[in-house]
């Protein structure tokens, strides 16, 4: 139902569903909330959670130690608001993806919204279960990052466009999300801007422009602006800096994501037309499904609504707006999968008319599922396996979580026989393919909540850093020696130096910092396969390393040759002295 339209719909398929939301709620907080702190960070989710670690411990976000890199190409302006549940509970794992989580409900929320208003409530609780069972969200919405945050900014607008009322209060805020949404993420939002007043635009969409349409933007942008000031920490700075600080977030945020989005100066031309390639990615297990459906509403344009035409023509346009600048990263285009999930839920609830393309790939989805609820039953009889070939025992997740969620994947599609059958009144979708849609939800967890987060205990970054961190805590600054390149904002997170340590990256560097260790004897972060250029730079130097004796060894995953040395990428820690005793 068109809530601009005058028409009330009364169809059964429009009563709010209760039982049914708060199912897919609680599915999506499960999915997003399992093991999630277990997992340790990789690099990119290293970035956020460093700032919010230096943040959360009083230093200014324009500090040099906010900078994950030695230039200024990564301002974490988002770390301020991030920071509070750190100061409250502490900064782990859990509390650097909070905020994923929250915007990956909010995503759920507008999907949702804007599903049932474009078809109808039904739609809307297919396209909420196509979501969660989606790699973008299951994955994503577990990241330390800001992606989630951006696609829930996109979704938040195009409803609020899509309900906006004559109100001088709905007016400010519509305009506070633009312009904030321009401020903190730039070119990254503004590439969808057309495509949003594109699927929004009706006939009572003038009210944004009506009279004292004036006074709202003027309130909306003291209102984006004081929030950015609060963001980025102006507490107790003179009124005299506020404006190149000011200048220094726009400039960070906005005029730096143009430049990125537009040419990086890295990849050049061969990056055109990348994106909307891996955004098929993103709508994993759904990318057949989801283009047989756009395939199919193109087909037949002249048959679709007025509504359904907006949707698809801007949603192919946010398309080919992402996908046209070389220097876009994929992780961006999570704001385009929900408009791909509403157009293949309504086509997949046959609400559009849009059957010969759509019936073909949800029986090519069918089966597919069938056969891999099948793979993932058979997992426990690979127990014995594991041992034999990869030479560690299995998690015990995978040996039960995976084959009881393969049972319930293969329970779905066995027991979806048609309308009013359990599978639909559980579920809320209506239609024949129910069955398959929660099969998949239940197979993207499987792999990507139990099995990934199962399989991480063996990575052997975190327990090493961590290990790091105790090992050199209580000693001051300059006698903790990081060899190599701009260490990882992961590695500094785990390590938790109150102050940033020496960094060098030649001998040179390292033999002209050893004269301000008075003590003579420090501690040295070294990748393996440096140790013989850095032993005999500090021999010149007078000094020796004791490699043989390290305090703390950064082992592979699978160590499959017994050899502690095997991996020259990895770290050890150890201790240098002044004088050539080893």
């Amino acid at each position: 139902m068109n809530k601009n339209s005058t028409v009330i719909d009364f169809a059964p398929e429009s009563v709010p569903m209760r039982r049914t939301t708060w199912f897919i709620y609680l599915s999506a907080y499960v999915i997003l909330l399992a093991f999630v702190g277990d997992n340790a960070l990789n690099g990119d989710e290293g970035i956020m959670a460093e700032g919010i670690r230096l943040t959360s411990g009083g230093i200014d976000i324009f500090s040099p130690q906010c900078w994950w890199q030695p230039d200024d190409r990564s301002l974490l302006w988002f770390c301020r608001l991030r920071m509070l549940p750190a100061l409250i509970f502490g900064s782990s794992e859990l509390i650097c993806r909070l905020f994923s989580i929250l915007a990956s409900i909010g995503v759920l929320w507008c999907t949702m919204s804007l599903t049932g208003d474009f078809f109808n409530r039904r739609s809307g609780a297919c396209a909420a279960w196509m979501l969660i069972g989606s790699y973008g969200f299951i994955y994503w919405g577990r990241f330390a990052g800001n992606f989630m945050t951006l696609a829930f900014w996109v979704l938040f607008t195009t409803l609020c466009l899509r309900n906006a009322c004559d109100r001088f209060w709905w007016r400010t805020v519509i305009f506070t999300l633009i312009f904030s949404g321009t401020m903190w993420w730039g070119m990254n939002y503004l590439l969808f801007l057309p495509g949003i007043w594109l699927i929004t635009w009706s006939d009572g969409y003038g009210v944004l422009l009506r009279k004292q349409w004036f006074f709202a933007v003027i309130a909306a942008a003291v209102i984006a602006i004081a929030a950015g000031c609060w963001l980025v920490g102006f507490a107790g700075v003179p009124w005299a800096e506020y404006p190149a600080r000011f200048f220094r977030q726009f400039k960070a945020s906005f005029l730096e994501s143009c430049h990125i989005a537009i040419w990086p100066g890295t990849g050049g031309a061969g990056n055109f037309y990348r994106s909307p390639v891996n955004f098929l990615r993103l709508l994993l297990p759904w990318t057949l499904p989801a283009l047989a459906a756009a395939a199919g509403m193109i087909r037949k344009w002249k048959e679709l609504s007025y509504d359904h035409r907006r949707l698809l023509a801007g949603t192919l346009f946010m398309l080919i707006c992402t996908g046209i600048f070389p220097g876009r990263r994929w992780q961006y285009q999570l704001s385009l999968l929900p408009f791909f999930i509403m157009i293949c839920a309504g086509v997949t609830a046959e609400c559009v008319g849009v059957d010969s393309w759509s019936r073909l790939a949800d029986r090519i989805m069918w089966w597919s599922f069938c056969v891999l609820g099948s793979l993932a039953v058979a997992v426990i009889v690979t127990w014995p396996l594991w041992q034999m070939i990869f030479g560690f025992s299995p998690p015990l997740w995978i040996m039960f979580g995976m084959p009881v969620l393969g049972l319930a994947s293969l329970a779905f599609l066995v027991f979806d026989t048609g309308g009013g059958s359990a599978v639909e009144r559980v579920s809320g979708m209506n239609g024949p393919w129910s069955g398959y849609i929660l099969s998949g939800v239940c197979l993207m967890t499987a792999c990507f909540v139990v099995g990934v987060s199962s399989l991480d205990r063996y990575r052997s970054g975190r327990p090493f850093w961590k290990h790091c961190g105790v090992l050199v805590r209580h000693l001051p600054a300059h006698e903790v020696i990081y060899f190599g390149s701009f260490p990882d904002a992961k590695q500094l997170y785990y390590l938790e130096l109150p102050t940033p340590c020496p960094i060098v990256s030649d001998p040179g560097e390292l033999a002209a910092i050893l004269p301000q260790i008075h003590s003579g004897e420090a501690l040295l972060m070294i990748k393996r396969a440096d140790i013989e250029a850095v032993s005999a730079a500090l021999d010149n130097a007078g000094w020796s390393m004791e490699h043989r004796k390290p305090l703390a060894v950064e082992a592979g995953a699978i160590n499959f040759y017994n050899d502690e040395f095997a991996d020259d990428s990895k770290f050890i820690i150890c201790r240098i002295r002044r004088g050539s005793d080893r």
